[in-house]
């Protein structure tokens, strides 16, 4: 993607994650990647808001799998999950502005992030020391 497209686009999302992550109840996306953004040729918009949460609510006790892997309490694309995720920490705005960086590097690369890492575990040990 060109850089100055890039930049306009990434300016957008932030100022939609700006306004779910500054009203009385605060909504935490959860899930975003390239593949949640709707690009109308002028404007962006975020879609799939099937793991947003409400800053501060429970978090359900789903299982989700990857690659056979099973984890509790954990919702989203692995790929673009910040580290308190994998800690089981409370999340919060920053969870979502790790992601927009894991996709501003898919947008710019046209990979997905961690594309090098085949293995999973490998991947969530990578993720949650980097912090």
């Amino acid at each position: 993607m060109n850089e100055n497209i890039l930049r306009k686009h990434i300016k957008q999302i932030l100022s939609a994650l700006n306004y779910l992550h500054n009203h009385e109840r605060i909504i935490i996306h959860g899930d975003l990647k390239a593949a949640n953004i709707l690009f109308d040729g002028k404007n962006v918009k975020l879609t799939d808001f099937g793991d947003s949460r409400i800053l501060g609510s429970k978090i359900p006790n789903i299982k989700v799998s990857h690659s056979g892997v099973k984890f509790n309490d954990i919702k989203g694309s692995i790929l673009w999950m910040s580290p308190e995720v994998f800690k089981e920490m409370p999340i919060g705005t920053r969870s979502d502005i790790w992601s927009l960086g894991q996709t501003m590097l898919e947008l710019a690369t046209g990979k997905n992030p961690w594309s090098e890492i085949k293995d999973v575990s490998e991947l969530i040990v990578k993720i949650c020391n980097c912090e």
